[in-house]
């Protein structure tokens, strides 16, 4: 009886009152229907399970409320606990966010307009139910999770690299940016060098790290660097930015610095204003990972796409937070680099060639 209500009363601490078709079993919304409609990004959820204190549940009304409010409509959201003691993850839940793009959106509006519409219910006003229930489901999730954590001792060496390998085949989806969510304090420092692991290009936002582990941040970036994941976010608050990506571009980029002949690839997350999110790029033709998120605009005018964007590492230079700078129709010319900076030797600014082609 005890482990119900605790489940119970978070969910309803995470989202308001599901409506009473919901909790009864009575024409529940159809949520199902929304699996598969979104190619383009999924939000895992780890949750790690030495993490739960007794009647804290604060932290998961954080991951509700952040979901909310940047999920892209069908995106598949799944809901996983970290064991860390012994290095497994487990999957507690899935499903894919309810919601329409504008363009669906205003298609229906306009086919309910429509002699067809008569006979026909609206999808749009199921719409605010279908979400209250996803959610209702996300909390009940995050529930079991907090339930199986009561009895975890916390600790501090955590195998969290070797709980995500068990897990990799999640973070390698053809075609699709993958978002990854850690609530942990992430232990001292990581303990898995040697594991074979490719997480893919994911961006991992960590959340729950006290001030005593903030400093092991350099050294966690580069562990999921060498395993192919890129670092976004590594706080104690979780770091990610309202609004939803409403569309998606992909290019092949080259560029050549006094060194090296580079080839890589651009993959950008447009939100509705033009602010990219969980964008990266990164390079093939490295021997070494090397990858880098990307913070800034992309904005299309008159039919031109123009893009400046700054990069967490350095990928023409051995100096964080390049510049990068394109522009075009189709194919997209442009600078990477340091424009303020000098070559080393030469009175050349630090900046070189950049050209994207869209991916095929």
């Amino acid at each position: 009886m005890y482990r119900f209500c605790v489940s119970f009363v978070l969910v309803m601490v995470l989202t308001a009152a599901a409506p009473a078709h919901a909790l009864l079993g009575s024409g529940v919304p159809d949520i199902e229907k929304f699996k598969g409609k979104n190619q383009v990004r999924q939000t895992l959820v780890y949750i790690d399970l030495g993490m739960m204190r007794n009647g804290d549940k604060k932290w998961a009304g954080r991951i509700d409320a952040k979901l909310a409010s940047s999920l892209m409509p069908g995106e598949r959201v799944t809901v996983l606990s970290l064991d860390t003691a012994n290095g497994v993850s487990e999957e507690i839940w899935s499903a894919c966010w309810p919601d329409y793009s504008r363009e669906e959106k205003d298609k229906i509006s306009k086919e309910q307009g429509g002699i067809s519409g008569f006979f026909s219910k609206n999808p749009l006003s199921s719409l605010e139910d279908e979400q209250r229930f996803f959610r209702s489901l996300l909390g009940n999730a995050l529930g079991t999770v907090y339930e199986r954590g009561q009895s975890r001792p916390a600790t501090d060496g955590k195998r969290i690299l070797s709980a995500l390998a068990s897990d990799e085949d999640r973070f390698n989806k053809s075609g699709m940016v993958t978002r990854v969510i850690i609530y942990s304090d992430m232990g001292s420092l990581p303990l898995e060098n040697n594991l074979s692991l490719d997480l893919g290009y994911s961006i991992f936002y960590i959340y729950g790290v006290d001030a005593k582990h903030a400093e092991s941040r350099e050294e966690w970036e580069k562990a999921l660097m060498k395993a192919h994941g890129l670092l976004a976010s590594f706080s104690y608050d979780l770091g990610i930015t309202s609004g939803a990506p409403v569309k998606a571009l992909r290019y092949n980029i080259d560029y050549s610095t006094t060194k090296n002949k580079y080839l890589g690839d651009l993959v950008l997350l447009v939100t509705g204003d033009g602010k990219l999110q969980d964008s990266y790029a990164a390079i093939r033709s490295s021997q070494d990972p090397l990858a880098s998120v990307l913070r800034g605009s992309c904005k299309l005018s008159s039919g031109v796409i123009k893009i400046n964007a700054v990069t967490r590492m350095g990928l023409a230079t051995e100096d964080e937070h390049e510049q990068i700078e394109l522009s075009g129709r189709e194919v997209l010319n442009g600078i990477i680099g340091h424009p303020e900076y000098k070559l080393e030797g030469k009175n050349t600014p630090a900046k070189f060639k950049l050209t994207a082609y869209p991916a095929r």
